[in-house]
């Protein structure tokens, strides 16, 4: 065989036997793991390492906290997008009691007694004797809205209305699927079949299932009894604990796209029924003529007594790009029901997510709290008001007071 003609036959060899023992032993695997002589086994893992897949950091926010009436050592709480947690023990120890219902993105919770007469004990399976009725129905209602009802472009939305009559044991989804964001619920303390749904709407686009909504039969129907536009849904429902007929919503326009935020508009702002929700009225004394999220507290001791965190950009936004303080809107007071208004302090901090309010059980003076890190209100700087703003017409306190909305709506991006 001539010297070249050789070389190149060994070389063929040389390349073409790992390959064949290559293939040989790759099929003679085959073989073996599908007879079954071949398992896997732990020590095939070992170079294999967890790693988180998301969400990234957004699992830590919290949408809801609900306490069950009488008893602090039980609570709910519930997650921007995490379900619903239970504690027993003052925050010890929690438990998921949501995951089944395959929503996580919570935006309100409400936490209600059973009284004796409530309509529901006849249509258990296991009857409750009347004696235990009393006892058996401490906490035993709780009602969850999902979608958190927050605005962030990572902000995840919900599935309607939830209801649990064992103590959050199990869950039955009962409508309002398409309100997308719930960020607050009220049910009344005379009848636990009765709750207003605060529904905000989807965020990226308009839709008509916004506004409160309210049933009286434990969510088997419902009825929209506050409806402003397609735009423009309810961010908070809140009812008189002195007078449960008289109700409470503040009306929130709101709308994202990917290049841009916006929430202030003239379509929002305090409403207030007499009739359980017959009819309403829109309270505007001391009111900025446009508002965007709004927060309310009624006082328990004195319902006169209400407190409101209002977003405005009424005469500007604020000194700087990082102002905490409004020109216009803040922390507002009424001492009428809502007929009027005077503003008390001028922090309104982030108020697209922090537009909420507390106001002490047992001092509406002196604990007030906004939830923006637990800050208390300051009164307004008397410079700054909506009427110095636009009465200044161009001079260096319009400049400092009466900054662009644009501006505001820029950082929530």
């Amino acid at each position: 065989m001539p010297r070249p003609l050789r070389l190149f036959v060994n070389l063929m060899v040389a390349f073409s036997l790992p390959l064949f023992l290559t293939v040989s032993s790759a099929r003679a695997a085959d073989k073996k793991t599908a007879s079954g002589a071949r398992t896997i086994t732990t020590g095939d893992l070992k170079g294999l390492k967890w790693r988180s897949v998301g969400p990234a950091n957004m699992g830590g926010r919290v949408g809801a906290i609900a306490l069950a009436p009488g008893n602090s050592k039980t609570f709910y709480v519930g997650y921007g997008t995490g379900g619903v947690f239970k504690t027993e023990n003052f925050g010890t120890t929690f438990s998921p009691v949501f995951d089944k219902t395959g929503q996580h993105s919570i935006g309100a919770i409400a936490v209600a007694d059973a009284p004796a007469d409530w309509k529901g004990w006849d249509a258990e399976k296991e009857k409750t004797p009347e004696s235990d009725r009393a006892k058996k129905g401490k906490a035993k209602i709780v009602w969850v809205g999902t979608g958190e009802g927050n605005n962030r472009n990572s902000s995840s939305w919900g599935h309607g209305v939830y209801r649990s009559t064992d103590a959050g044991g199990t869950f039955e989804y009962v409508g309002l699927a398409e309100t997308n964001d719930i960020p607050r619920i009220a049910v009344d303390p005379r009848n636990p079949d009765v709750l207003y749904v605060a529904a905000l709407g989807h965020l990226w686009g308009p839709n008509p299932e916004r506004g409160v909504y309210k049933t009286t039969d434990g969510g088997k129907n419902w009825k929209q009894v506050l409806k402003v536009d397609s735009n423009t849904g309810a961010c908070d429902v809140v009812i008189d604990p002195q007078n449960p007929d008289r109700v409470y919503a503040g009306m929130f326009a709101r709308r994202r796209t990917p290049w841009s935020f916006a929430s202030v508009a003239r379509t929002g702002g305090l409403y207030r029924s007499d009739n359980a929700g017959g009819s309403w009225q829109k309270l505007t004394k001391g009111i900025p003529e446009t508002t965007g999220r709004i927060g309310i507290a009624v006082f328990p001791k004195d319902s006169k007594i209400i407190y409101a965190m209002i977003e405005s950009d009424f005469g500007g936004t604020g000194r700087d790009e990082f102002d905490d303080r409004s020109p216009s809107g803040g922390v507002f007071k009424s001492e009428d029901h809502g007929d009027s208004w005077t503003r008390v302090s001028d922090l309104c901090p982030r108020p697209w997510y922090f537009s909420r309010i507390a106001v002490d059980p047992e001092n509406a003076i002196g604990r007030l709290r906004s939830a923006m890190r637990g800050r208390r209100a300051r009164a307004p700087s008397p410079e700054c008001t909506p009427s110095t703003s636009l009465r200044a017409n161009g001079s260096a306190l319009s400049r400092r007071c009466a900054r662009s909305a644009e501006a505001i709506r820029s950082r929530h991006l």
